[in-house]
Order: C-alpha cells, then sequence, then structure tokens
C-alpha cells in the first residue's frame, strides 16, 4: 500500500502540468491567467463538493457501489475530453 501512496506525489504532479498546459493552450493570449484561475476554483470547489457527495454515497449505497459510480464518472469525463478535443481540432465546415 505505500508503495502505491508513493506514487500519488508524482501523478498529481504530471496532472497538474499537464491540465495547465491544456487551459492554456484553449485559451487566447490575453485569458491564459483566467483560464488558469478558472481550472485551480474549479478542481478547488470539484474537490470539496466530491468529498462530500462520496461521504453520502459511501452510507447509503456502500463502498462496492460508490466505486462503480466513480469509475462511471471517469468514463464519462474521458468521454467529454475527448469529445471536447475532437470539436476543438475538427472545426465543423463553414461555406
Amino acid at each position: 500500500m505505500l508503495a502505491v501512496s508513493l506514487l500519488q506525489g508524482p501523478a498529481f504532479g504530471l496532472y497538474w502540468i499537464s491540465a495547465v498546459t491544456y487551459a492554456s493552450e484553449l485559451a487566447p493570449d490575453e485569458l491564459r491567467s483566467t483560464a488558469q484561475g478558472l481550472l485551480a476554483a474549479t478542481t478547488s470547489l470539484a474537490g470539496m463538493s466530491g468529498a462530500a457527495v462520496s461521504g453520502l454515497l459511501f452510507d447509503y449505497i456502500g463502498p462496492r457501489r460508490l466505486f462503480m459510480v466513480l469509475g462511471a464518472c471517469c468514463l464519462a469525463a474521458l468521454f467529454l475530453l475527448w469529445a471536447g478535443r475532437t470539436a476543438v481540432h475538427n472545426p465543423p465546415y463553414q461555406a
């Protein structure tokens, strides 16, 4: 368990660098700092509300179903990321 816990630090570092870089790439030059601020605010709010909702779900549906629900949330987030990247890199044709 300790070996897995040691991976959390580097994993978070890679996640944060990637998220800030992606937000900077998507935002126009004059809004890059705003995009990074919104990323930080959204991440903090998601962490706070996610912990509260996960605790309630743990009490009501148990750990096994909570794991399944959170896995479905991860798949939905992956789909949204894919759909958003596809839309950004392949804009609709305009005549």
